[in-house]
């Protein structure tokens, strides 16, 4: 028996009623090198309207060395 994956659409989320408008959320991420060892340096997110931003860099530091940019 193969089961259809939900689209986007269909994915419920508990308190959200039928007339609660989704919203889109983007985020960016910037890794160490990604081949020996990769660490999560920093992550952005922003809703689609652009009202609500976050951003965190992680606290560990890094040499230039173990930056892949």
């Amino acid at each position: 028996m193969t089961m259809a994956r939900p689209s986007f659409e269909d994915l419920e989320h508990p308190g959200y009623s039928d007339d609660t408008r989704r919203l889109r959320v983007f985020f960016d991420t910037e890794f160490s090198d990604l081949v020996a060892d990769p660490k999560l340096i920093s992550i952005g997110l922003v809703d689609e309207t652009g009202e609500r931003t976050f951003y965190a860099e992680l606290a560990h530091v890094m040499s230039a060395a173990q930056v892949s940019f």
